[in-house]
C-alpha cells in the first residue's frame, strides 16, 4: 500500500489488481469496504477485483492447495468451497454476479476506475 501511496504522490497512474478474492475470507462486504475505503484515501487510479477459480486435479495444482489451506485455516469453509466449486473450477454464475455488481458499486461509491482508462 506504502508503493501504491508513492507512486500515486509522484503522479505515476496506478492502481491495484485484487484478486483473487476468496470466498468468504476476503470477499466478504466488510472487507471489501475496507479495501475499498483504503484505496480511495491512497488515491489508486483503479482497481481490479476477480474472484478466484480453481484448476488441477494434482497434488501441487491450485485446486489442491486452496482446499488444503481451507481445510487448515477455515475448516468451517471447506463443505462451502467444495459445493461453490463445480468440475470447471469456477464460482457459480449467479455468485459471480453478485461479486461483479458489488464491485463495481464500490467503484462507483469510492470514485474507483474499473479500467485502465483515464
Amino acid at each position: 500500500m506504502e508503493a501504491l501511496r508513492r507512486a500515486r504522490e509522484h503522479g505515476f497512474h496506478s492502481g491495484v489488481s485484487l484478486m483473487p478474492l476468496l470466498p468468504y475470507i476476503s470477499d466478504t462486504g466488510a472487507s471489501l469496504e475496507l479495501l475499498f475505503q483504503t484505496f480511495q484515501a491512497i488515491d489508486a487510479s483503479y482497481v481490479f477485483p476477480a474472484t478466484l477459480a480453481l484448476y488441477g486435479s494434482d497434488p501441487a495444482d491450485n485446486r489442491a492447495l486452496v482446499m488444503r489451506a481451507i481445510e487448515k485455516h477455515y475448516p468451517h469453509l471447506i463443505q462451502k468451497y467444495q459445493r461453490l466449486f463445480g468440475a470447471d473450477g469456477k464460482l457459480p454464475d449467479y455468485y459471480r454476479q453478485a461479486f461483479t455488481d458489488k464491485a463495481k458499486s464500490l467503484c462507483l461509491q469510492y470514485g474507483l476506475r474499473d479500467s485502465l482508462l483515464c
